[in-house]
């Protein structure tokens, strides 16, 4: 249950970044630095779900299947 929470915690957050980053497009006249940190901002995300998932689903899954509305992201859409 702490992970879960842990987990619902952490996708608010990164849906917080991603709405804030505009889907982590960076503006046009963005210099290179900034480029580079809305792309690791979206590949934080990317890995952030990921690893998320595999602790649900894998990792930590008999605990959790005992109740399914634990699962967090399970609905999330992932964007390269």
């Amino acid at each position: 249950a702490a992970m879960a929470e842990e987990h619902r915690r952490l996708c608010a957050q990164l849906d917080d970044l991603r709405r804030l980053t505009r889907n982590f497009a960076p503006p046009t006249q963005a210099c290179v630095a900034w480029r580079l940190l809305y792309v690791l901002c979206g590949k934080l995300d990317t890995d952030l779900r990921e690893q998320m998932t595999l602790e649900e689903d894998v990792l930590f899954a008999p605990e959790l299947r005992v109740f399914p509305e634990d699962s967090t992201c399970a609905n999330t859409t992932l964007e390269a």
